[in-house]
């Protein structure tokens, strides 16, 4: 049992007290109102660190120790992703991926966010690269019940085209409209 000062009338009263016995006030409002304080900081001090931690500090990653390789870089922009698989062949930087959407809708959404960050980073960063050409994979099931991973999407950009993209600006349903190639698996496409 520690002893604690009443905010009201200053005399010091026993912490398990509920009330001041010299002025009545209420104490255990006061600890549960204190305790709420507590709370509400230790949440916005945990929100600033994962601000800090998971949204600036993967920039400042690629700042501070920029990737020297394109396979680098994908390894990093796409770390998330089950089963990465890239390489670079004559200019042609190819990239396949697994991924476990809950919906086609999601599926579709989350590729293309893929594209609009990774394709302009490459050309950006690693000119000796002429096309990107992106598979992603993922689960599906026929009519038998059968298991496959297959893929669900696949697209293909040149640096000329890209360079012509305001990726930035772009919406997401816009990408394919504006790729070389554009490939999508016919069950990704029924509601």
């Amino acid at each position: 049992m520690a002893l604690a000062k009443c905010p009201e009338c200053g005399a010091m009263i026993s912490s398990e007290a509920s009330a001041c016995p010299q002025c009545g006030h209420p104490v255990a409002k006061l600890r549960h109102e204190q305790g709420r304080a507590k709370f509400l900081w230790l949440a916005i001090v945990a929100l600033v660190i994962y601000g800090v931690v998971y949204i600036g500090g993967s920039e400042n990653k690629h700042s501070l120790n920029p990737p020297t390789t394109p396979q680098e870089l994908v390894s990093r922009m796409l770390s998330s992703k089950g089963a990465l698989d890239v390489n670079v062949s004559q200019g042609v930087l190819s990239v396949q991926y697994d991924d476990t959407p809950l919906t086609a809708g999601i599926a579709i959404s989350s590729f293309n966010l893929d594209i609009r960050e990774l394709v302009p980073e490459v050309f950006n960063r690693f000119p000796g690269i002429a096309a990107v050409k992106i598979v992603a994979r993922g689960s599906f099931k026929d009519v038998r019940g059968n298991k496959s991973v297959d893929p669900m999407f696949r697209i293909t950009f040149s640096r000329a085209n890209a360079a012509r993209i305001q990726w930035k600006d772009i919406l997401l349903e816009n990408i394919p409209k504006v790729a070389d190639a554009y490939w999508v698996h016919p069950a990704m496409m029924e509601k």
